[in-house]
């Protein structure tokens, strides 16, 4: 399987003229965004193991800035979103 290479596909849009951006990619800022997972307390025991399988599990992932390979050559800035969690039965 291809690996997606994002500073490479906008490189040659950019010498395609296809994309209004800069040939040269050392003036590129590349934003991404991460999350940062919370909970609202109180939570019960479930949910809490719940969520801490999530958050196991999305600590194996590969984040997608680094997915889609940017960073590498480009500046790269990333923007941490928090995203609460709360149990509906303890609202």
């Amino acid at each position: 399987m291809e690996e997606p290479n994002v500073e490479e596909i906008l490189e040659d849009l950019a010498k395609e003229k296809e994309l209004k951006i800069d040939v040269k990619h050392e003036k590129w800022l590349i934003h991404a965004i991460n999350k940062r997972l919370l909970y609202k307390k109180p939570i019960t025991l479930f949910t809490r193991l719940k969520f801490f399988i999530y958050n196991l599990l999305d600590s194996f992932s590969l984040k997608a800035d680094r997915y889609f390979g940017l960073g590498h050559e480009e500046e790269l800035t990333v923007e941490v979103i928090p995203v609460i969690f709360f149990d509906k039965n303890n609202k």
